[in-house]
């Protein structure tokens, strides 16, 4: 069990034998969403307000965030840190294990979505298992597991980004939003868990798919309110591949942080919702990062 958990915490990481040892619950989306023309949004975004307002460079920055279901439960630490602007490192410890850790790397391309993602298992010694790979080629995103399973997803809106990723890449995108007081949009995908009717049909239920696209997805942004004493954007999440279902974005005013994104969406199936929530924000080196996520290694694996 908890190997399981570790490894589905990673981007795309159900697999068949996955759904021999558990019950999948259905995910509450249609089985694909339909689209007839991909929708290029990247408008929304600009890098160049790097060179215009330094709030959005988060260079050298660390963000520890609690991911947990919306009543705290099934807590995971998670801490980002982006060696530029362009990269984000996400390691992960779930509080529930001692054994094996997560560590997810992306990468940002022109389209403000990651062109590339490689999830790593880390065992207790520090050694890496590269575990899964995503990378995108124009609007489609091929994905390998394990070198066992390859799947590719086509996006209808450039960007998309994945909230099984812990919406780090949505995350990482928010500072290069335009106009952060007004409503954006992008694309919506998740880890695919077929229907009952699917899954009753295959003695293994979850071949042929790892990930797919929900659809658009808009932000609608309500105004501003103080929030975990922060005064915060806020933005209500509305899914078109979900049925009455809703979520919230806090972005701090004055730094652009992301303080919390709670959905009742779900990741994954062994989650029945979704709160990603700040807990401190500080700066390391990259050679302090490894130092870092190494320590928290050491000491957990202890407990």
């Amino acid at each position: 069990m908890k190997k399981s958990l570790l490894v589905l915490s990673l981007l795309v990481l159900i697999i068949p034998a996955f759904a021999q040892k558990y019950t999948i619950t259905p995910l509450p989306y249609k089985e694909d969403a339909k689209f007839t023309n991909v929708q290029d949004l990247t408008d929304q975004f600009d890098y160049a307000l790097l060179k215009t307002d330094p709030r959005t460079d988060r260079t050298n920055k660390v963000f520890h965030y609690i991911k947990s279901n919306q009543d705290g439960s099934n807590a995971a630490d998670i801490w980002v840190f982006y060696p530029n602007p362009y990269r984000s490192e996400s390691f992960k410890i779930y509080q529930q294990t001692k054994d094996d850790f997560d560590l997810v790397c992306a990468d940002y391309d022109s389209n403000f979505q990651a062109h590339q993602m490689i999830g790593y298992l880390i065992n207790k010694k520090y050694k890496r298992t590269e575990n899964a790979v995503s990378q995108l080629d124009d609007n489609i995103i091929h994905l390998s597991v394990g070198n066992k399973k390859k799947d590719d997803v086509v996006n209808g809106i450039i960007p998309s980004y994945n909230l099984n990723f812990d919406f780090t890449d949505l995350n990482s995108m928010i500072p290069f939003l335009k106009n952060k007081e007004a409503d954006f949009t992008f694309g919506f995908n998740n880890l695919y868990v077929p229907s009952k009717a699917v899954i009753a049909k295959s003695s293994v239920g979850l071949i042929g798919k790892v990930e797919m696209y929900v659809g658009k997805t808009v932000c609608r942004y309500t105004g501003k309110v103080t929030y975990k004493n922060r005064e915060c954007f806020v933005y209500d999440i509305i899914v078109e591949g979900y049925e009455n279902l809703s979520g919230k974005i806090y972005v701090d005013t004055s730094d652009y942080t992301v303080v919390e994104i709670n959905t009742e969406h779900c990741g994954n199936p062994l989650f029945n919702s979704f709160k990603f929530t700040l807990v401190e924000e500080f700066s390391l080196t990259p050679e302090e990062w490894q130092n870092f996520w190494q320590e928290k290694i050491k000491n957990h694996s202890k407990k």
